[in-house]
């Protein structure tokens, strides 16, 4: 079962990649089984305290990234978010 999924998130990242080279955006049900498929993978893989803890230090720094990106585009750009990253 873990070869099949293993397999199941080789070809969901080649196809992300193949999405992104050749149309510039990727689609939003194939990278929630990327990110489904890798967490999945993870959990197996650790402790579950330090999944936990792991998951939600990544989110954090993802909210954090975002803030500073929203405050640049804010204050520097004088733009919304969306408007001036995309």
């Amino acid at each position: 079962m873990l070869i099949f999924f293993k397999l199941l998130l080789i070809i969901s990242l080649l196809a992300i990649a193949y999405q992104d080279s050749k149309e510039r955006k990727v689609s939003l049900w194939l990278l929630m089984v990327a990110f489904f498929l890798t967490g999945g993978l993870h959990y197996h893989h650790s402790v579950e305290v330090l999944f936990w803890y792991s998951i939600f230090l990544n989110i954090g720094i993802v909210i954090l990234i975002i803030a500073i990106l929203f405050i640049y585009a804010r204050l520097k750009l004088k733009q919304g978010l969306e408007k001036a990253f995309g």
